[in-house]
């Protein structure tokens, strides 16, 4: 899209190591480079990404401005980014990675570890619907092809661990490998972590984010307070207002 629209490639990057590219940030081999190619003075993202760390806004990526040369060709100014995502040695380092979850709960069923590899040739994605709240959710969740030898475990616990959302346009949200749309708003989101979703775990965070949603609806501020981290909500919500975010709730943003 970045190309498309503005004639300039956004990229992701893996490094063979873990480096701290960025002044506070954690070490990593994931990271990104922005394009800015939005804005004319091409500050915008680093400036609102420091507004963000400043007024306290969880999970607020680091940024480094940069020019960027391909063996001594140069490509532009871009900004370095910490990768939006969760585990360890990654911005939300202190998240509990239920894809991790996952993997173990196969490990320990089979007693292999080297049982994901095999696993993985079998899992497939299912589509359906879930009703809760009075509301039918469409939805993508992973299983196996061979039910019988390759089920696909998770953990007893799930429901205690971490979920990553991202809201994402309506053309491309079928391309994930987990997914659900919002009967009430048309909403596409997209479920990042666990990237595999079990159908148990798929319902249950659709569960907790109709909880939400239908708080916000309700207009109820003891219901709203219950659901939702308001003071959370409400940094984010000063951010993108004042960034006059296009995206805002619409693409790229996470939950």
């Amino acid at each position: 899209a970045s190309m498309k629209i503005y004639g300039k490639y956004a990229y992701n990057f893996n490094l063979d190591k873990k480096v701290a590219l960025v002044d506070g940030a954690t070490a990593s081999k994931k990271w990104c480079l922005l394009a800015n190619n939005p804005d004319v003075t091409m500050m915008r993202n680093t400036f609102i990404y420091s507004l963000a760390n400043d007024a306290g806004v969880i999970y607020a990526p680091k940024t480094r401005l940069v020019d960027v040369y391909d063996n001594g060709v140069y490509l532009g100014a871009y900004i370095i980014t910490e990768k939006v995502e969760y585990g360890k040695n990654t911005l939300m380092a202190d998240m509990k990675n239920l894809d991790d979850g996952n993997e173990d709960a196969n490990i320990e069923a089979y007693g292999n570890e080297d049982i994901m590899d095999d696993l993985e040739d079998h899992l497939i994605q299912k589509t359906s619907s879930f009703s809760t709240n009075g509301q039918s959710y469409s939805y993508q969740y992973t299983t196996s092809n061979d039910t019988t030898n390759w089920p696909y475990h998770q953990p007893a616990d799930f429901k205690k661990y971490n979920y990553l959302l991202e809201f994402e346009l309506f053309n491309r949200y079928k391309n994930e490998a987990s997914w659900f749309v919002s009967p009430r708003t048309g909403q596409a989101v997209v479920v990042k972590y666990p990237e595999f979703a079990t159908k148990e775990e798929m319902q249950w965070i659709i569960s907790e984010y109709e909880k939400a949603e239908s708080a916000i609806y309700s207009n109820n501020t003891s219901a709203i307070q219950a659901a939702v981290d308001v003071d959370s909500f409400a940094r984010m919500y000063l951010i993108q207002e004042l960034a006059l975010n296009l995206d805002s709730c619409a693409t790229s943003y996470y939950m």
